[in-house]
């Protein structure tokens, strides 16, 4: 098994899923939000406010290659890492890329309330339409994509499983 990357939009379950898919398949997980915030030592707001995005996404590629060892495990990168060709190209080299995807309304619902910078002081909904309409194209070059909309986390690990396993078992042959 290769490492996994989840790639999609905040909100649509990539931790929660990264987390019970590496215990399902006895791996590591590894969140790069989280992996940023205890590097840097500020939450991704701060990063966002204090340093830049610029920052934030140099910051993420330094992570994610620091934590794409030897041994394969699964990954959830930020919603605009992959938007770096660099970044697309390199993470289909190293492993498998699944999209997680859910429609505007259930990322919202699942983010409101939360610290989000690319959402403060403006209209969340318009803001989710306009990413997922920008960042299509590019998550549509994942391996696989999934919804999470509707759906619990083990149903999507599982749904992630069958795919792997099928992609694991296509390459073989």
């Amino acid at each position: 098994m290769k490492t996994i990357f989840l790639i999609g939009m905040m909100g649509v379950g990539k931790t929660t899923v990264g987390k019970k898919l590496a215990r399902r398949l006895n791996m590591e997980f590894h969140d790069l939000d989280e992996k940023i915030e205890k590097y840097a030592g500020k939450s991704i707001p701060e990063i966002f406010h204090q340093d830049g995005e610029a920052k934030f996404r140099r910051l993420e590629e330094e992570m994610t290659r620091h934590h794409c060892l030897d041994s394969p495990q699964v990954i959830s990168v930020g919603g605009g890492f992959p938007l770096n060709p660099v970044n697309r190209q390199w993470m289909r080299s190293h492993g498998y890329v699944i999209w997680l995807r859910a429609e505007a309304e259930t990322i919202l619902q699942r983010v409101r309330g939360s610290n989000r910078p690319m959402l403060e002081g403006k209209n969340g909904l318009s803001v989710i339409r306009t990413f997922l309409d920008e960042r299509d194209i590019v998550y549509r070059s994942a391996d696989e994509y999934i919804s999470t909309d509707r759906r619990t986390p083990d149903e999507i690990v599982c749904d992630i499983l069958k795919k792997a396993d099928h992609a694991e078992s296509k390459s073989k042959s």
